[in-house]
């Protein structure tokens, strides 16, 4: 209940600072902005994002009238708990760089992925409603994955399931280093 209260409270708190600015910045040590969850913590994170897209954003999430930007986040999510109640081996992890415009802790990715051998596997990548590219780019949390991973990292079926990591991670940012 005091876990759940937490939650509901920090996302009043983070709907009154919707429009505000906001800067994120990676650890130096990259892998220290990844945190490791149980499900249902992780869960509970990906509800509250549903909650708010259809509270602060005025979305239906019954699918009936969402911009399209916060169709994608929808839709992983629910791919998200279609995992969670299908598997029972996924590894649970949220991408939290330090906030420096105020010192509210925020998630601003849940990923999921399942460790075979040494190799992390990557199933699901989901971003808050709350993020935005000019908050902090995600190719930071690519570089925070890779050394949390020790670079045993296989991003192939991410790429394939969502080609705007393919495109932002493997071919923009390769052509702009």
């Amino acid at each position: 209940m005091k876990l759940f209260l937490f939650f509901y409270l920090y996302q009043c708190v983070n709907a009154l600072q919707f429009m505000s600015n906001k800067k994120f910045v990676p650890n130096k040590d990259k892998k220290k902005d990844i945190i490791l969850m149980n499900k249902q913590n992780v869960n509970i994170i990906a509800r509250n994002w549903l909650h708010s897209i259809d509270v602060y954003c005025n979305i239906d999430i019954n699918f009936n009238t969402r911009e399209e930007q916060y169709a994608s986040i929808v839709d992983t999510i629910n791919k998200f708990e279609g995992y969670i109640q299908e598997n029972n081996k996924g590894i649970y992890l949220v991408w939290q760089p330090k906030n420096i415009m105020n010192r509210l802790e925020e998630p601003l990715f849940i990923i999921v992925c399942e460790k075979n051998n040494d190799t992390y596997t990557i199933k699901h990548l989901i971003q808050s409603p709350f993020w935005y590219c000019q908050y902090i780019d995600s190719v930071h949390l690519k570089k925070s994955l890779e050394e949390y991973t020790n670079y045993n990292i296989n991003l192939n079926p991410l790429y394939e399931s969502d080609i705007k990591y393919r495109l932002s991670w493997k071919t923009w940012y390769i052509e702009n280093q």
